[in-house]
């Protein structure tokens, strides 16, 4: 569906369509934040969605890999459950999983910062 919308506005780059946004994304929010935020979202390359960044160009020196998922996030494919753990795999590390949705950052800001705080203090 995001090939398709892409390519009906020239190829480059798409913006998640508003059902998506509310049922992928965001969809612990209230109705208004849902609106709001999708009020600001704006198209983003294709490639977002299509090419991934290999792990080892994105590892930083003596810096630990962590990764974070909310067990209400719906925006990624999975293969029969909620989250499909070859994501993680591929960086060799397990997820901390919080109580959240994708975009946690809008929804439980406390709830995240504190997933930040146990994966920078290596817990």
């Amino acid at each position: 569906m995001l090939t398709a919308a892409a390519k009906a506005a020239g190829g480059d780059s798409v913006l998640v369509p508003p059902h998506r946004w509310r049922a992928n994304f965001l969809n612990t929010a209230p109705e208004h934040v849902q609106d709001l935020t999708y009020s600001l979202l704006r198209p983003q390359p294709m490639a977002y969605f299509t090419e991934s960044l290999d792990a080892a160009e994105a590892e930083v020196p003596d810096l630990p890999v962590s990764y974070i998922v909310g067990s209400a996030d719906q925006s990624l494919p999975r293969d029969g459950s909620w989250y499909d753990p070859k994501y993680t795999a591929r960086l060799g590390v397990r997820p901390l999983v919080i109580d959240a949705c994708h975009a946690a950052f809008f929804t439980t800001p406390c709830l995240l910062a504190d997933a930040l705080d146990t994966v920078s203090s290596g817990h």
